[in-house]
């Protein structure tokens, strides 16, 4: 497969074509991938308990004790946009993983309110101190 080069990274044809369908669709698709508005994943977040991931899911900070309404409810939206991704990535002809990373560039910045926690693509968690950084497979990486 050939590699598509941006800037100083590389993307394949697959993964770009999944990023770009990923960005249409967060147009299109409101609510399991959208922004987060539930006031209860939203405390959660604001208080460094769950964080959105490079892999696009939701899942709980390391060490953080969360309540089990909230971890329900992050169960639940994982297994919502679980679906959706499932759904897009038949459509567009990649695996959901591939989907699933492709529309995490644009949840990691839009879920991850300054102060909050995320967990990159290397899987440690961080904190956004101003600008999350996104993986090396995001378009607007820097």
């Amino acid at each position: 497969m050939r590699a598509i080069k941006e800037g100083s990274r590389v993307m394949t044809p697959r993964l770009f074509i999944a990023t770009a369908f990923a960005a249409l669709a967060l147009v299109a698709v409101a609510g399991p991938a959208a922004a987060i508005e539930d006031p209860i994943l939203n405390a959660a977040i604001n208080e460094n308990k769950i964080g959105e991931t490079a892999d696009g899911y939701l899942a709980t900070v390391d060490g953080a004790t969360v309540a089990t309404d909230a971890r329900a409810r992050m169960d639940q939206l994982n297994l919502r946009r679980r679906a959706t991704y499932t759904e897009r990535a038949q459509q567009n002809s990649v695996t959901v993983e591939e989907y699933a990373r492709s529309f995490a560039c644009t949840l990691l910045p839009k879920n991850t309110p300054v102060g909050a926690s995320y967990r990159d693509q290397g899987g440690s968690w961080r904190r956004n101190t101003g600008a999350v950084s996104l993986p090396a497979y995001c378009p607007s990486a820097q």
